[in-house]
């Protein structure tokens, strides 16, 4: 009996363990891509602020934390790719990925052809009901009208402001 026993635990051990090696082995690999990602973009952060005091680089965006945080997180993404490959799951991720990437794509697509055509129609109605230069009151915003789109009109109002204003609502 307790050579069954210990037979059967032998049998999971040798079993269990190349999994489990697998998965501290996933563990570490994305423990040091994070690890080298963060120094790596301390490292970008430093340089480009650096560049950044040389007025080489100055614009209104902060280009030195921008870059750091592309540096690191393609890091943390090499890792994670790298552990599950290690892992054999890369393709069960990748397979993920492009099914949402997929239904992000089939809403987008939804959503800007729901906007796109009531719009584009409405332009004709809005042509004719309305002249560039005249003043308007249109969805209690008074202005002068500027630009017929191909989507939307442009009104300027008294102050300077520019109001846009889609062509669906300008006709409702």
């Amino acid at each position: 009996m307790l050579a069954q026993i210990l037979s059967f635990t032998d049998m999971v051990v040798v079993k269990v363990t190349p999994i489990l090696n697998e998965i501290v082995a996933a563990f570490l690999i994305v423990f040091i891509g994070l690890i080298i990602g963060k120094i790596l973009g301390n490292i970008t952060l430093r340089f480009f602020r650096d560049v950044d005091r040389t007025s080489l680089l100055r614009k209104k965006y902060r280009l030195a934390n921008n870059l750091s945080t592309i540096v690191s997180y393609s890091i943390y993404t090499i890792a994670v790719i790298l552990a599950l490959n290690s892992l054999n799951a890369l393709w069960l991720v990748i397979v993920f990925i492009a099914l949402c990437f997929t239904v992000v794509l089939g809403f987008s697509v939804l959503f800007t052809v729901r906007d796109f055509i009531p719009n584009f129609f409405a332009r004709t109605k809005v042509i004719k009901k309305y002249d560039i230069g005249k003043t308007y009151s249109i969805k209690r915003v008074r202005g002068v009208l500027e630009n017929v789109g191909v989507l939307e009109i442009r009104l300027r109002k008294d102050n300077g402001d520019i109001i846009i204003i889609p062509h669906k609502e300008v006709i409702n």
